[in-house]
């Protein structure tokens, strides 16, 4: 049908133009072969270095943010713990992937604190003791001073693996004291 100035229709064929068959199907190749390279790019599919079907392909680039945790987490110590940052090269982290955490420590407490380390508790896939970047054996941080700790691991098994801030100070036994279990533990998987 089409529209009449002024109202109404007038019936009129409208006819297509005969296309064979075969034009028709180079028609579509040419558009998926146009098209498709696009979508698979999007999808990661294709621009991988193993040719596998990966979405989130590691991108040069400044890191992103794993995990953060502003805190604040007071200890029984008097130590309070604030701005925990786990960064990573990409969001889906794989094995040989580098890992940094950064966090602050605190004296809450009236008294100067001497630490035996500061370090990152870790356990493996298989709950297997992992902890890492042991430092600042000896410092002793006076009352209401800050410390700001750094370090980095490179997770080598696949899995998820569980990391918190930690620290050791030397108790009243003569035996070493720690954080609190698993202080504000998070977990990260980690793929092959």
């Amino acid at each position: 049908m089409i529209a009449v100035v002024g109202g109404g229709f007038v019936v009129k064929e409208i006819s297509i133009p005969k296309v064979p068959t075969w034009a028709r199907a180079l028609s579509l190749l040419v558009g998926l072969v146009l098209v498709a390279p696009f979508f698979l790019k999007l999808l990661g599919v294709i621009g991988s270095e193993d040719g596998g079907f990966r979405l989130d392909e590691q991108k040069a680039g400044p890191p992103v943010g794993l995990h953060a945790d502003a805190g604040p987490a007071v200890s029984r110590h008097g130590l309070t713990m604030t701005d925990l940052i786990v960064e990573a090269p990409q969001h889906r982290l794989r094995v040989g992937d580098g890992l940094t955490f950064a966090f602050k420590l605190r004296n809450t407490d009236q008294r100067p604190f001497t630490f035996v380390e500061i370090f990152v508790g870790a356990r493996g896939p298989a709950m297997e003791n992992r902890d890492f970047g042991w430092s600042h054996e000896g410092l002793t941080l006076a009352p209401d001073a800050v410390i700001e700790y750094k370090t980095g691991m490179i997770p080598d098994v696949p899995g998820v693996w569980t990391f918190w801030a930690c620290y050791a100070v030397a108790g009243e036994t003569g035996e070493n004291e720690y954080c609190p279990d698993r202080w504000r533990a998070f977990q990260v998987f980690v793929a092959e």
